[in-house]
């Protein structure tokens, strides 16, 4: 090889030497530099946007521990016990189970539940207490022939 750069003239060998510089500058830029410069500015835009959510985080935990437990209790809510149980209930897929939903005069709400899986009742009954603070006053829970349904009367009042 060295021979055979000797054998050119002194135009050919300053082209051909500054040419493989230019292209050894251009690979060291293109596998290194470039990649480099990319993830740089990428890891720098995932940095802000944690921190954003680290901000958005710590603002939510001060509204949950002053919130106290239980979450938002229906006190703290601009909708009634009436809606909270009716909406609650269809969002919990119990919607076609409610025979009758009636507010009393003390503030509670009496629903009648016809066909309602008992684990379902029990896991929206959670939701309402842990969520809204609402408190199972009084029950009355009838099974049926078929295993898992009863039927329900239950008052419930708001924790307020």
């Amino acid at each position: 090889m060295k021979a055979w750069l000797a054998g050119l003239n002194s135009r050919e060998q300053y082209i051909l030497i500054f040419g493989g510089g230019t292209l050894l500058l251009m690979l060291l830029y293109s596998l290194l530099w470039e990649p480099l410069s990319d993830d740089t500015a990428r890891l720098s835009k995932v940095v802000q946007e944690q921190r954003a959510t680290l901000a958005w985080m710590q603002q939510a935990a001060k509204q949950v521990i002053s919130t106290g437990p239980g979450g938002a209790t229906l006190g703290q809510r601009k909708e009634s016990l009436l809606t909270l149980v009716d909406r609650s209930a269809k969002s919990a897929a119990l919607g076609g189970t409610i025979k009758r939903i009636q507010p009393d005069k003390d503030g509670s709400v009496r629903i009648w539940l016809e066909d309602v899986k008992f684990d379902q009742m029990i896991r929206w009954l959670a939701l309402l207490s842990r969520d809204h603070g609402v408190i199972l006053d009084n029950s009355n829970i009838e099974k049926q022939e078929v295993p898992a349904l009863v039927n329900a009367r239950l008052t419930l009042k708001g924790n307020a």
